[in-house]
């Protein structure tokens, strides 16, 4: 079941993160654009400040993540919340034009969803004993794999950094039914993925955006040129068919 909660929400995340450049691409000014993502995200920690009296998913978040694997952290609407907030603020920053990566993001929301999912079948099952901790290994090990698409080096990773022998089987399982579910081709889009459209975040067309540019060669009349002409280059090669 948590394999299946983390493949929903991983591919929440990616959609998430590609709507996001899809709407904040419609402010043609690059300041604007990234002043208005980083406006939003600067609400959203003053609002968990002011409700919780910490900011959470301010930076790359390992504080939570390290409370919650050590059993600090395990209220299930509260985990549930900061992954909701952790996967805005993630698509509001690197949507808006933010330079980051979605490794430790990904870290975290696997960490709280996991949390929240372990703290409510806890306390559903009480006699079982279950640990909050360990659903939250297997959810971020599941969130890696289901975001990047490297399933083996997300759970490899994972035991590297608990070496917890134990956790490894059902890391694997929950990985594995991330990449089985959602079952629909439209959900199968990974961040690193050269071939899902719309394009990825580390793929050619994003590395090809566009800058501001006032006159000059690239320049569309738009007031935005790319970036490389080798960029371009690519672009218009691709768009040539061979000749018969």
């Amino acid at each position: 079941m948590l394999g299946v909660l983390v493949g929903l929400a991983a591919t929440a995340f990616i959609k998430g993160l590609h709507r996001a450049e899809m709407i904040f691409e419609r402010i043609r000014n690059p300041y604007i654009r990234h002043a208005t993502g980083m406006l939003g995200v600067g609400i959203l920690i003053y609002g968990l400040s002011q409700g919780f009296g910490h900011y959470f998913v301010e930076g790359v978040g390992y504080a939570t993540v390290q409370d919650v694997l050590l059993g600090g952290l395990a209220t299930a609407p509260l985990l549930g919340l900061l992954f909701v907030c952790k996967l805005t603020a993630t698509s509001l920053s690197l949507g808006s034009g933010s330079s980051g990566g979605i490794f430790s993001p990904s870290l975290f929301m696997g960490a709280t969803l996991g949390g929240a999912f372990g703290a409510l079948a806890a306390a559903t099952f009480p006699t079982l004993n279950l640990s909050v901790p360990a659903f939250a290994i297997i959810g971020m090990a599941a969130m890696v794999g289901g975001g990047t698409g490297a399933a083996m080096t997300a759970v490899t990773m994972i035991f590297e950094m608990t070496r917890d022998y134990d956790i490894v089987m059902p890391m694997i399982i929950a990985v594995a039914v991330k990449h089985w579910y959602p079952p629909h081709p439209f959900a199968r889009e990974y961040l690193y993925d050269q071939a899902s459209e719309p394009a990825p975040l580390y793929s050619e067309g994003a590395a090809c955006k566009h800058v501001p540019c006032q006159s000059g060669p690239g320049c569309d009349g738009s007031g935005y040129s790319s970036p490389a002409d080798e960029c371009e280059l690519r672009r218009l090669s691709a768009r040539v068919k061979p000749q018969q």
